[in-house]
């Protein structure tokens, strides 16, 4: 379950298959909340469009604004059809929700963490209800929104990145503060995300697909029944929202030149989504594997055994894959436990590894892998004191004291 990557520095696409299982406002004094004319948006029943409810909970627009490069919301509702998407801005995300009305999820797993999530809502928006009997699509716009905001705050936590770090040398410049809001488009249809991507983009798509326009914008799109209806399961679009995002806040962080290694990039997400549930894992199976494999959402057992039979890849085999394409079950699960590894142990300057990462030279044209594997190696070294047999060393002795059998 997943989306994608992009064909060079200006467009960004592609997608994987599930494992089971707002008118930018700079502020120039004056806090106001924007919305400009949309008549037939229906009515928030929980904030009513009221500027200081909007304000307190988080957002700094909301109903029609611009949405990346030239393109309005009006413009893809045009596309997409009225009273069917609703748009919301955030601090650093706009967000256009069009999921259709939900019942709560039978699971008590699923429903548990639904109910936490709207419990910390409603500290922001007070007339959330806990335990509703179903998610209307103002109450999931709000909850997305709330969840978008949330992984955004734990990234740059977890990684103590410092908010103006994000600016790349060209919003420096400017005086923004992002090179580009984060943008999430949610569609209850598969034929709207298809519709969006053939009349927005330069590439014809129908699965969750992350997009980067020229303009700094980046853009991740999926649909409720994307992955034959799996989507609709609340928990597994959360993860799919995560997964991807995480992708998306490290190529905007310092600016988007290159993608990162796959173990990297593909480590980070799964760490993240984890954190949500371990049953959705975002994978792409590699030719002639058993689908079976990632039912079993245990990977702790599954990377420890390996390790004692001494059948994985090593660090620098694992850490040259730059194309998703060589990407299979085993190099996600290792590519997830080697970050879990580095994220778990305070030792090792996880953000300061990312951001002397961004540092590697930027030639004309597509980054060539060897420059780009040699300024990782470089930097295994220089940040974290470790070349690749070390890390071997060091993870494998890690993973057989805390993961157990």
């Amino acid at each position: 379950m997943g989306a994608g990557r992009r064909s060079g520095r200006g467009s960004r696409v592609a997608s994987t298959v599930i494992a089971r299982a707002l008118l930018l406002i700079l502020a120039l004094g004056s806090p106001a909340i924007a919305q400009s004319k949309q008549d037939k948006l229906p009515e928030d029943p929980y904030l009513k469009g009221d500027a200081a409810g909007m304000q307190a909970a988080g957002y700094t627009a909301f109903g029609s604004f611009p949405w990346a490069g030239e393109i309005m919301t009006g413009s893809i509702d045009e596309v997409i059809g009225d009273e069917r998407i609703i748009w919301l801005e955030t601090e650093h995300f706009r967000l256009g929700m069009g999921l259709e009305e939900k019942k709560l999820p039978s699971d008590p797993k699923d429903r548990r963490l639904i109910q936490a999530d709207l419990k910390e809502l409603k500290q922001r928006i007070p007339k959330v209800k806990t335990k509703p009997r179903r998610m209307d699509p103002w109450l999931l716009a709000h909850l997305y929104a709330f969840r978008l905001e949330r992984i955004y705050a734990e990234f740059v936590e977890a990684l103590a990145i410092e908010g103006d770090e994000f600016l790349s040398e060209e919003a420096l410049r400017k005086g923004l503060s992002m090179s580009g809001r984060q943008h999430v488009l949610i569609f209850e249809k598969q034929s709207d995300l298809a519709r969006y991507f053939a009349r927005f983009t330069e590439v014809r798509r129908d699965q969750p697909s992350r997009w980067y326009f020229e303009d700094g914008s980046f853009l991740m799109a999926t649909s409720a029944e994307s992955f034959d209806q799996a989507l609709q399961n609340d928990t597994a679009l959360h993860c799919n929202i995560v997964f991807n995002q995480v992708h998306n806040l490290l190529d905007v962080y310092r600016g988007y030149f290159w993608d990162f290694p796959q173990w990297f990039e593909n480590g980070m997400a799964q760490y993240f989504m984890r954190k949500v549930s371990k049953d959705w894992p975002n994978i792409s199976l590699a030719e002639g594997q058993d689908p079976e494999i990632w039912k079993d959402p245990n990977w702790e057992s599954k990377v420890r055994k390996r390790i004692g039979f001494e059948h994985y890849p090593r660090a620098e085999e694992l850490m040259s894959i730059t194309d998703p394409a060589d990407m299979d079950f085993i190099a996600y699960m290792m590519s997830w436990s080697r970050v879990d590894f580095l994220m778990r142990e305070e030792s090792y300057p996880v953000g300061r590894f990312i951001y002397r990462m961004k540092d590697c030279p930027r030639p004309e044209g597509m980054m060539p892998k060897k420059l780009l594997l040699e300024h990782q190696a470089a930097m295994l070294r220089e940040v974290l004191n470790m070349d690749y047999a070390g890390f071997d060393a060091a993870w494998s002795s890690w993973v057989k004291k805390k993961y157990k059998k």
